[in-house]
């Protein structure tokens, strides 16, 4: 059944913004890395964790915001994966954004949403 995103409840979009602000820091620190430390141009584990941790957060959302059930509990774990960003003085925004479009995406109001 094809759904339209703009009817999904006020909780469940807030919470698509909050993730997608977050990946939008984690892709600035990272880009901003890349210009100003020519040497961290390297692929190494914490860059492809910080691409990976982009790549989902977008995935999730996009199939929370399409009804699937398996959105909700992938943006639960991307969160809870975010809470490795508090090991870096940078990326602590991403935990708290995260923390918060979890609780939003498990209100009543986001459940009815989600099929």
């Amino acid at each position: 059944m094809e759904v339209s995103v703009f009817r999904a409840p006020w909780p469940l979009l807030i919470a698509a913004l909050l993730v997608m602000v977050a990946c939008v820091i984690m892709a600035y620190w990272l880009t901003d890395l890349w210009i100003t430390v020519p040497a961290a141009r390297e692929f190494t584990v914490v860059t492809g964790l910080i691409i990976l941790g982009v790549v989902l957060g977008v995935i999730f959302t996009v199939l929370t915001l399409r009804t699937h059930h398996s959105g909700r509990i992938g943006v639960t774990l991307w969160a809870v994966g975010g809470l490795l960003s508090l090991l870096h003085e940078e990326l602590w925004p991403v935990a708290l954004l995260g923390i918060g479009a979890t609780v939003l995406v498990w209100l009543p109001a986001s459940s009815r949403w989600v099929f």
